[in-house]
C-alpha cells in the first residue's frame, strides 16, 4: 500500500518538472497544491490509521525533490 501511495504522489508532483525548473513561487505553489490533491483523494479512501503513513511518504518525496 505505501509504495502505491508514494508512486501515486510522486505522479502528482511530476518530479521531472521541478528537476529543470529553479524553486520559485510557482513551482512551490504546483508543489502545495500536488499535495493537496494527494492528501484530498486518500481522505476518503484512507481510515485515520493512515495519517502518520501518508505524512511520512509526503515527506519522503518531498526530500527526494529537494
Amino acid at each position: 500500500m505505501e509504495k502505491v501511495l508514494s508512486e501515486v504522489l510522486l505522479i502528482n508532483l511530476n518530479s521531472e518538472v521541478f528537476e529543470e525548473q529553479e524553486l520559485d513561487e510557482e513551482t512551490i505553489t504546483y508543489m502545495f497544491m500536488a499535495i493537496i490533491n494527494f492528501q484530498k483523494s486518500l481522505s476518503s479512501r484512507c481510515h485515520r490509521g493512515y495519517e502518520d503513513t501518508i505524512a511520512r511518504i509526503i515527506r519522503d518525496q518531498l526530500e527526494i525533490i529537494f
